[in-house]
């Protein structure tokens, strides 16, 4: 019914993508609930890495109470084979297929990245401006404190890079979270060498 454009991974390696999102009361009354959740995902993301593991999820998740689809699609998917549709062909991924843990390097969730998606709300339109308080809006909603209890007690690592420069392909460059309005600046400029056409 449809064919795939891009893939996600052509855009960013290793982005951001999926969020575990409760409301505030939740985790401060049901702050051990919320512990057992995070660790049963984590569990979780580390055993679908096994790469002898997809199959069996492809299995499960394929059902109609989840995405619905043929499971051979989706391990072909999960195996970074991806069949675009319309003609297009097929395009696999080899260093850069799905992970869902990576030793923890995918699931730490950084203040960094917070920002950078507040930065494209206001580069896009859905913020007015850059809030002036960035990093401190994402220390509050982003529970890394919580998480890096739960990494301790599972013996996931920790990365340090939160806070530093990263590559994100599709903006043609590093973002640095210390200097988002440089950032927009940026954008702006490619913006007018690309004729205005976004």
């Amino acid at each position: 019914m449809g064919f795939t454009f891009i893939a996600t991974q052509s855009l960013w390696k290793h982005h951001p993508e999926k969020a575990l999102v409760v409301g505030a009361r939740f985790a401060e009354e049901r702050r051990d609930d919320l512990k057992k959740i995070m660790l049963a995902i984590l569990e979780a993301l580390k055993w679908l890495d096994e790469p002898a593991n997809r199959a069996q999820a492809a299995r499960v998740i394929g059902g109609q109470q989840y995405v619905y689809a043929p499971s051979d699609v989706i391990d072909a998917r999960l195996a970074g084979r991806y069949e675009l549709g319309a003609g297009l062909g097929t395009k696999t991924f080899t260093d850069d297929m799905m992970q869902f843990h990576r030793g923890g390097a995918t699931n730490f969730p950084r203040y960094a990245y917070g920002i950078w998606f507040m930065t494209q709300y206001a580069r896009f339109g859905r913020l007015p401006a850059l809030p002036a308080d960035m990093e401190q809006i994402a220390r509050t909603v982003i529970l890394q404190d919580l998480y890096r209890e739960v990494a301790s007690e599972a013996g996931i690592a920790v990365p340090d890079d939160d806070m530093k420069p990263f590559l994100v392909q599709a903006d043609q460059g590093e973002f640095d979270p210390k200097n988002p309005s440089g950032a927009l600046s940026r954008y702006a400029s490619l913006f007018r060498e690309a004729g205005g056409k976004a």
